[in-house]
């Protein structure tokens, strides 16, 4: 069932449709409205006048920075836990 959700950014709203799960979907928004909060906040202490592309943009290098680290540290993860369960299996195999 397709629903909606509606964020702010920058005084404006925009609205979405999904198909998803409509919590997560508003779990989702939230976590970029305060990414792009927080990249507008740093700005404002700084004085610096920026735009709110500029803010939006940096804000989607942060949210894809921390996918990158994600990933990588789960393949690292994956990895280990794909070792040891060799390492597991070639000792149960020696045993037999």
């Amino acid at each position: 069932m397709e629903q909606t959700i509606t964020i702010k950014l920058f005084g404006q709203s925009y609205t979405f449709k999904t198909d998803g799960d409509i919590s997560q979907a508003e779990e989702i928004a939230a976590f970029v409205v305060d990414e792009v909060t927080k990249v507008q906040d740093e700005f404002m202490k700084t004085s610096a006048t920026i735009s709110d592309l500029t803010i939006l943009m940096l804000a989607v290098l942060n949210i894809a920075g921390q996918n990158f680290e994600f990933k990588k540290s789960q393949t690292g993860f994956l990895n280990k836990i794909s070792e040891k369960a060799a390492k597991i299996s070639r000792l149960l195999d020696a045993d037999s």
